[in-house]
């Protein structure tokens, strides 16, 4: 008999696919994982109404018919039939509301189950068997509520990593980049160094993303290359690359900056005292700032500004103020 499959309505954005990734391998592990780049042939408002009738029609026909291939042929854009028929025990999995529509058009006539990560926008929330709620992508009275995003590896399985690693502790700093409502100058890179630097009594492990940037890599190596307490220098842009639970399986501390909530996730999931870094000309962002206030208000993080970092006590909010999450997102998940 031929394995279940999860679907993964994926986006042009690395951290909405991430999520959906790691919904798919934790709590459809047994499915076999199918990405789809499959989106509506037009976004323009005026086709909604459109979509809509064409969505009730197919909720009343078989979703294995030639009429049913044929609409769905013309409404979205790479739809293949013959790859893309949904079954009982199959799974879509969507975000954001451009593919609320792709989700609901798929399923329909059907008895695969759809998950969608947010409050529906476009379609009715009957569309959608369950609705998960995030503090980034917040629902009202969600089927399914998550503290923190999706991250690649439940707490349980970070548990057997870190036993690896209990010789070795040390400080991690997590850079992310330039983002939404984060501008970064060098002198934010400057705080972070120098605080690197006045921190020398513990080991450090440095790392970057792919928002980072080939610039601010080569700053960062040329500040700290060489430095006896710096332990390693995981620049993503120049080849060295590592699974981000392999860099936080000897974490004492992690500092992250803050345009990146997949990667706060991943610290506060792993119960590891975290330290949210913003520049002070920070905005408003409307997918990481929501978050972080939400973890912060319980004591999860600390967000501290770059040029306010080399007075924080990093030490003492971590033995005295932390508060680690309760929940891996797993456990939410499943209760």
């Amino acid at each position: 008999m031929d394995k279940h499959k999860v679907y993964l309505l994926e986006s042009k954005y690395h951290g909405s696919n991430q999520q959906l990734k790691s919904v798919a391998k934790e709590i459809f592990g047994y499915h076999e994982i199918v990405p789809l780049e499959v989106e509506l042939r037009s976004r323009s408002k005026i086709f909604q109404p459109i979509y809509w009738l064409a969505l009730e029609f197919l909720r009343c026909i078989s979703p294995y018919g030639l009429v049913s291939h044929c609409i769905k042929r013309l409404l979205l854009k790479g739809y293949d039939c013959s790859s893309h028929e949904l079954y009982e025990g199959d799974v879509i999995l969507s975000k954001t509301p451009p593919f609320e529509y792709p989700s609901a058009i798929l399923k329909a006539g059907g008895n695969a189950k759809s998950y969608h990560i947010g409050e529906p926008r476009r379609v009715k929330r009957k569309c959608f068997d369950y609705v998960i709620s995030t503090p980034s992508s917040p629902t009202e009275k969600p089927d399914i509520s998550l503290d923190v995003l999706p991250t690649e590896m439940s707490f349980e399985n970070f548990i057997k990593i870190r036993d690896a690693y209990s010789c070795r502790k040390y400080y991690l700093m997590l850079i992310g980049g330039a983002a939404r409502g984060f501008n970064y100058k060098k002198s934010d890179w400057e705080y972070l160094i120098d605080f690197i630097k006045e921190h020398d009594e513990v080991d450090w492990v440095v790392s970057t993303s792919p928002r980072t940037g080939n610039k601010v890599e080569m700053f960062i190596k040329e500040r700290l290359e060489g430095s006896l307490h710096v332990k390693e220098l995981v620049l993503w842009g120049m080849g060295k690359r590592k699974n981000i639970f392999d860099c936080l399986s000897g974490a004492e501390v992690v500092l992250v900056t803050e345009d990146s909530a997949s990667m706060l996730s991943d610290a506060i999931n792993c119960r590891i005292p975290t330290v949210s870094i913003r520049p002070s000309r920070s905005e408003f962002n409307n997918l990481t700032t929501p978050f972080a206030r939400f973890h912060e208000e319980r004591k999860r993080i600390v967000r501290v500004e770059t040029s306010k970092i080399s007075n924080f006590p990093v030490k003492y909010w971590a033995h005295h103020e932390f508060r680690p999450i309760e929940y891996c997102w797993t456990e939410s998940w499943r209760t």
